[in-house]
């Protein structure tokens, strides 16, 4: 793995949380929220995803926000900052900025598939697909890149110019 400091694998491991909260305070799955993941040594690559049978996200937005988009749509809007379906003073939505960010410096890849909706982060390029019949839930999948000889810190920590 890249190397993190303690503040940013901190925020790293919240992104990666607020994931798996998503999958169980959204979905309603019935049958629970799947994860795995694997290391590829010979690639320099770490591959995990992590699933549910749920809802999927174009109906949580439509039913907690009013929303009525396209599934990609969709999720392009859960992956933007400062977006999220919960409501009151629990912030959503600060975790994931913080985990694409690194995937985008690091070199990794995102790929989100709801519904009918697809949503990649690949090469620093954010692409948006559809297919024709629709997934029940949704999975994430996340890459990193292990070959990352950087070391990274949350903006301000040490460097007032670092990368986050």
């Amino acid at each position: 793995m890249p190397v993190l400091s303690d503040q940013l694998r901190s925020k790293f491991l919240e992104g990666l949380d607020e994931i798996f909260n998503n999958a169980a305070v959204h979905s309603r799955s019935e049958l629970g929220i799947y994860c795995c993941g694997q290391a590829y040594p010979r690639s320099s690559k770490v591959k995990f995803t992590i699933s549910d049978c749920g809802i999927g996200i174009p109906r949580s937005l439509s039913e907690n926000r009013g929303l009525t988009i396209t599934a990609e749509e969709a999720i392009d809007w859960a992956m933007r900052e400062g977006t999220t379906t919960r409501s009151g003073d629990v912030p959503g939505g600060l975790g994931l900025k913080i985990l694409r960010e690194f995937i985008e410096i690091n070199g990794g890849e995102i790929q989100i598939v709801s519904d009918r909706g697809y949503w990649a982060l690949r090469h620093r390029q954010v692409s948006l697909g559809r297919y024709f019949r629709s997934f029940p839930g949704t999975i994430v999948s996340i890459q990193i890149n292990t070959r990352d000889t950087n070391v990274y810190y949350m903006k301000g920590e040490i460097d007032p110019d670092s990368l986050f």
